[in-house]
């Protein structure tokens, strides 16, 4: 996070239906796409990126809530 190189626009990115703003950030190589939500400012998903040569590309995406949580 002291270096900000390692962060950089990343455009608009798809999550489901909804387009959201992003930005990329790298740490140690490996780079992080951050989704965020444009109603509440607050990040919504992270992406990462597998890349193969055979299978094609993969998104993996980490999707943050704030939804509450009943007791069972």
């Amino acid at each position: 996070m002291e270096d900000q190189k390692n962060v950089a626009t990343a455009g608009d990115q798809k999550l489901g239906n909804e387009t959201m703003p992003a930005i990329s950030y790298t740490d140690m190589g490996n780079k992080f796409t951050i989704l965020f939500d444009p109603k509440t400012h607050l990040p919504a998903a992270i992406r990462t990126v597998d890349d193969d040569n055979i299978a094609g590309d993969s998104n993996y995406d980490l999707v943050l809530t704030t939804g509450s949580r009943s007791a069972a």
